[in-house]
């Protein structure tokens, strides 16, 4: 027998056609689903205050079960995962996810699919736990102030240095990013820094300069946005 013949024979013996038991099944599947629905509970509260998606969520509550039953399936019989490795190769996702926060989420739900599919109940709880963790960890530790992006539309330079006094007064720092002057207007971007003030009360006064038409304040994150 040569080299590749053994090669051959240890991976037909590794993929063996073995029996998965009904009660194994139960569980797997039971507890992949248990932890996918904690995780959609931890989703549910970190993106209270932000934007929850609610078929986002539950979609990761179900997605982790449908991966555990892939896995599974693949352990069991070499033609069910060679089936599985091409009907998977040709499927395209081509839905965006624009929070990274949702990529993590959704990264965890499968890795729960993966491990509670593979048997290793004690592991998929364990990273459960540090997850959360690590997750409140980042929650609680106090960052930087918020800052923002101020864009403001003058009809006059006038207009334009009575609002740079108003932003040294109000603001801790400041600095024009973006400036575009016409005929007709002067259309500013500024990134403005920590406000000594509410920013409902900083943009009133902005708008209420001599010569200011529009003025726009928008958090860095793209969440908030007063006019």
């Amino acid at each position: 027998m040569g080299f590749r013949d053994v090669i051959k024979q240890s991976v037909l013996d590794g993929f063996v056609y073995t029996d998965i038991s009904t009660i194994k099944i139960i569980v797997t599947l039971g507890l992949a689903f248990a932890i996918s629905v904690y995780i959609h509970i931890v989703y549910r509260i970190l993106m209270n205050q932000q934007f929850y998606n609610r078929n986002f969520g539950v979609s990761m509550s179900i997605i982790s079960v449908i991966t555990a039953g892939i896995i599974m399936a693949m352990q069991s019989n070499l033609v069910i995962s060679l089936g599985m490795v091409g009907a998977l190769s040709i499927v395209r996702f081509r839905t965006a996810i624009k929070d990274p926060l949702d990529l993590m989420f959704l990264f965890w739900s499968i890795s729960i699919g993966i491990v509670c599919g593979a048997g290793f109940f004690e592991l998929s709880l364990l990273m459960s736990a540090v997850v959360t963790v690590g997750i409140t960890f980042f929650e609680l530790v106090p960052m930087r102030k918020k800052q923002y992006v101020l864009i403001v539309n003058a009809i006059s330079l006038d207009a334009v240095q009575a609002l740079t006094k108003e932003l040294d007064n109000r603001t801790a720092s400041w600095k024009i990013r973006s400036q575009n002057i016409n005929r007709m207007e002067i259309n500013l971007i500024i990134e403005v820094g920590v406000l000594k003030e509410d920013t409902v009360a900083f943009t009133k006064k902005i708008q209420s300069i001599s010569g200011i038409q529009d003025a726009s304040l928008l958090a860095q994150n793209g969440l908030t946005t007063l006019s």
